[in-house]
This record gives C-alpha cells, structure tokens and sequence, in this order.
C-alpha cells in the first residue's frame, strides 16, 4: 500500500474521503501498519520533515472520531507533540488553518502545557497562529483562546514575542479582533499590593485616620498672569514630537501589514514546497 494513502485522504475536506478514513482506522490491518500510514515512516525517515496524518486532519478541520481514532491509534500524547515541517505541531496547523473547537480541544487534552507553549522556528506559539488569522465570522476565536490560556503558562505565553517581536495582542489588534478578544490577550495587570513595594493591601472594612493637614498660609503675592519665558516653545515642541511620534506609528502599522501578508504567501509556499520535496523523495525511493 502507498504509504501516502491515508496522508492523501485527509487533506480534503469530502465526506466521501473521511468515511474512507474511517474504513480504513476500523479495518482489519495490523495496527502496526496504520502507525507507519499515520506516521508517513516518519520515524524511520526522519529527515523528510514530514506531516504526520493527525497535521493535515488538524489543517482540514476533520470530524472529532477521526481526529480520535488517530491519536488513539498513534499513541497519543507522542503523536500530538510530533513537530514536522518548520517545527509545527498539529495545534499550530489547527489554530492557523481555524479548525473547530473540538478538535483544538481533544489536541490540547492531551498535550497539555508543554503542547500549547511549542514556538516553531519562527517563534510563533499556537495563539499567535489563532491570533494573526483571526475570523470575525468565527464566533468560537473567544472560547479557544480562553482554551489556550487555561493550559498554558498565562503570563509568559500572552508576553511571548515571535521573531518580528509580536505579542499575540498586537497580532490580534493588527487584524482587527473584537475588544472582547483584546482584552482576554492582554496581560495581567499587576495588584495593588505588588505596585506598594509587595507591601500587603489593607483591609477593606479597616478605618485609616486621616491625616492632620496643615493649612497653608494664604499667598499674598498676586499669580502671574502670563506663562513663564520658552513656556510656548516647549509646548510646540512637544506638539511636533507627538505628530511625528503619530506618523511613525502609521507607518509602522503599514509595514506590519504589508509583512503579515506576504508572511502569509511565504507560508503557503513552503507548504507547497514541503509537499514537492516529499513526492521527489517518495519518487527516488520507487527509483532505488
């Protein structure tokens, strides 16, 4: 059997070749040789990079049973926590590519902690793919964030910068993410007690005596009625610092975008060409 045959299945999105799938999970064949389909002999073939079959079910957003059955097949959590092609988990492909809720969860269940916190070679977590592709349309993006956050290590994941030092809040701003999203990616703020030098707060019901103020003394010497000298031009100054300051984040956003854009074309070339090199190695192996 071709060992692309179940990888090639589950890149589509056809009813028709996910009952295939399921024929073929629920078949006769030996669980050794569903392994190696759902694995592509990755493990014997180490440097091809490949994507496993749970990768491209996650991009595909599969039915929750095949999403299962492959993962039960496959050994669970060494399944979930393979990285392939650019060191991307299949919870990276999953959050890229908006696969339903049910699927990111039943991946995050399993891996965990350690899954949600994988960075690929580009330092990108699994939010900041969820975040740099967020969907209007998709009701669900607060729910799978909250997901994320409940696995991950908050603070650090919500602070975490890629390579083009982007936080998942600025990725999500960038794309116009709802407030409510905004605020769930925004960092803690730290407590009172923390800004009072670790101090601890008092307590609430706990009357503080007011302090004895001693009145002034009446000022006798009339207030000036004109600004004191270079006054104006400070303020000028700070005017034109600030609408330089404005014009620069303008520009800044630009690029930003323009950036986001082409990073997307990038992506789907690598993928194209990720998919070219596995056909060329599968070609020399019939060759040989």
């Amino acid at each position: 059997m071709d060992e692309d045959y179940l990888f090639k299945l589950c890149g589509t999105k056809k009813a028709s070749c996910w009952d295939e799938v399921r024929m073929y999970l629920a078949s006769d064949a030996s669980k050794e040789e569903k392994k190696q389909q759902i694995y592509r002999d990755q493990h014997q073939d180490a440097s091809l990079s490949k994507l496993t079959c749970l990768h491209r079910a996650s991009r595909y957003d599969a039915p929750y049973d095949i999403g299962k059955s492959l993962i039960d097949i496959g050994g669970g959590r060494e399944l979930v926590m393979v990285k392939a092609c650019g060191n991307r988990t299949a919870l990276h492909y999953a959050c890229w590519k908006a696969a339903s809720y049910n699927i990111m969860k039943m991946l995050i269940d399993v891996g965990g902690k350690d899954l949600v916190m994988v960075k690929d070679s580009r330092g990108f977590t699994a939010l900041q793919y969820l975040c740099c592709n967020i969907n209007e349309r998709d009701n669900t993006a607060p729910a799978k964030i909250k997901l994320i956050l409940e696995a991950a290590d908050t603070d650090e994941i919500l602070q975490t910068k890629n390579d083009s030092w982007e936080t998942p809040l600025q990725m999500a701003t960038r794309e116009k993410a709802s407030t409510e999203i905004q605020n769930l990616l925004r960092p803690n703020r730290p407590s009172t007690a923390v800004l009072n030098n670790g101090n601890a707060a008092t307590e609430p019901n706990k009357r503080r005596k007011r302090p004895q103020v001693t009145p002034r003394k009446q000022c006798t010497t009339a207030s000036p009625t004109t600004p004191p000298e270079g006054t104006n031009i400070l303020l000028d100054t700070i005017r034109q610092l600030q609408e330089n300051l404005d014009k620069a984040n303008d520009r800044a956003t630009k690029i930003q975008r323009d950036f986001a854009d082409k990073r997307a074309s990038c992506m789907n070339l690598l993928e194209q060409l990720e998919d070219a090199n596995n056909k060329a190695a599968l070609n020399q192996r019939n060759f040989d």
